[in-house]
């Protein structure tokens, strides 16, 4: 019962969030700009951040080891396919 609970609550969140909104919009308190300033807002800052957030993982130093070899690796196979495309794109007679 306590799961539901909680998702209750969180959707009354959500819905409270979403008639806040409609009713600023209707009342004119924000204009056009305003909704494209908290349009790039939302994506560039707070979305980013709740995905960081939502990850709720304790740092170690392995896990770090981990990261930064994928980020490695991740690195060696764009520089591998970047190098052959432009192989291939160089040694192409005109």
């Amino acid at each position: 019962m306590n799961s539901v609970e909680a998702f209750i609550q969180e959707m009354l969140v959500l819905y409270g969030m979403a008639i806040l909104g409609f009713i600023v919009r209707k009342k004119g308190i924000l204009n056009e700009n305003a909704n494209n300033v908290l349009t790039q807002l939302i994506l560039n800052i707070t979305l980013p951040a709740l995905i960081l957030f939502s990850l709720d993982i304790s740092f170690s130093f392995t896990l770090l080891k981990e990261f930064l070899w994928l980020v490695s690796l991740s690195v060696y196979i764009l520089t591998v396919c970047f190098l052959g495309d432009l192989d291939e794109k160089m040694c192409k007679p005109s």
